[in-house]
């Protein structure tokens, strides 16, 4: 968040090797297109106004810098709000995207605008739930502020603000940073102990270099989640189906019940009084093929009603509710 943002789309940010061009600019299409990016080719399915905003940039840089290679650092566009316009794709579903592939999540927020937009807001509830995990909060531009009273008050308004979209009693680590080498253009005027800050710069910097290492953990946890929804999921089917089997056994037991009492006691008749007349045998077989059409309906309607109510949302949530409650807590 903060003043109005200059790059309205996604920059992937990639060092590479000499002796490429010091700076070379891909395009959207270009970049999911190109067989080395087989894992952006998902990206399509956002649209052509979300491909036409997508760019990536390949930097060299001088041998001793830091940034090691293979690390892709993605630029997204700040969010704020402006009534009466759109992105023209879905931004929190590519925000979700983004995130579900990211290794670290740098959130940062500018001190003249420190509170969450509308945008940002949605983004927090919808795109990053569940993610919290892997973002980090950042306080950037912090010697854009004139005294301790004015970062104490833009700490505190984000930290509020954070508060009413984290749902959890504790609001996460927040870095207060700055860009290195800024420090000199505020000249007497700085009130700050900017050195003060430089730790969390450089915890930020090593949270970030350290992305290679936390996408293993992310690559297990990650599976670990999908193998416990797999549980969860062949859990409620097998609740399901082995009610279903239950009651498809107790219709069948009832259907047979309500045919064989009819012969029993046709063969009971004719063993006290003998044979009966061929109208009176025909009437009664006539009465058995009904009663037996009839049972054979009822069965299937019971069936097929039960299946229905099982596979509504509410029959679901209660099949649900207690299948997790009883294997998953």
């Amino acid at each position: 968040t903060g003043v109005a943002p200059t790059d309205d789309g996604f920059t992937i940010l990639e060092r590479v090797r000499p002796p490429s061009a010091e700076i070379s600019v891909e395009d959207g299409p270009t970049v999911l297109g190109c067989p080395n990016n087989r894992g952006f080719r998902e990206l399509q399915r956002f649209g052509d106004a979300f491909v036409s905003t997508l760019r990536r940039k390949c930097v060299v840089l001088p041998g001793d810098a830091a940034m090691p290679f293979g690390l892709q650092i993605v630029d997204s566009p700040g969010m704020i709000d402006i009534p009466g316009t759109g992105r023209g794709y879905n931004f929190t579903d590519v925000v979700r995207w983004w995130a579900a592939h990211a290794d670290v999540i740098l959130l940062l927020f500018d001190p003249d605008k420190p509170g969450t937009t509308g945008e940002s807001l949605e983004v927090l509830t919808r795109s990053l739930s569940g993610m919290e995990h892997k973002f980090r909060v950042v306080l950037n531009k912090v010697d854009c502020l004139d005294s301790t009273v004015d970062f104490a008050r833009a700490y505190g308004t984000l930290g509020w603000a954070l508060s009413k979209v984290i749902e959890r009693k504790d609001i996460p680590l927040i870095y207060p940073i700055y860009s290195e080498g800024f420090e000199s253009r505020r000249g007497g005027k700085d009130h700050l102990p900017l050195h003060e800050f430089n730790p969390f710069r450089e915890e930020l910097i090593a949270e970030v270099f350290r992305a290679k290492e936390r996408h293993y953990d992310n690559v297990v946890t990650d599976l670990e989640r999908k193998l416990w929804k797999v549980e969860m999921i062949t859990t409620v089917l097998m609740a399901i189906r082995k009610r279903m089997f239950g009651q498809f056994v107790l219709a069948c037991v009832a259907a047979v019940l309500g045919l064989v009492a009819p012969l029993a006691a046709a063969a009971q008749m004719v063993h006290k009084f003998g044979q009966p007349p061929p109208l009176f045998s025909a009437s009664l077989g006539f009465l058995f093929v009904a009663v037996y059409t009839c049972g054979v309906a009822l069965v299937r309607g019971y069936l097929h009603q039960s299946e229905r109510l099982q596979s509504t949302d509410e029959g679901l949530d209660a099949i649900f509710d207690r299948e997790y409650s009883d294997f998953f807590i």
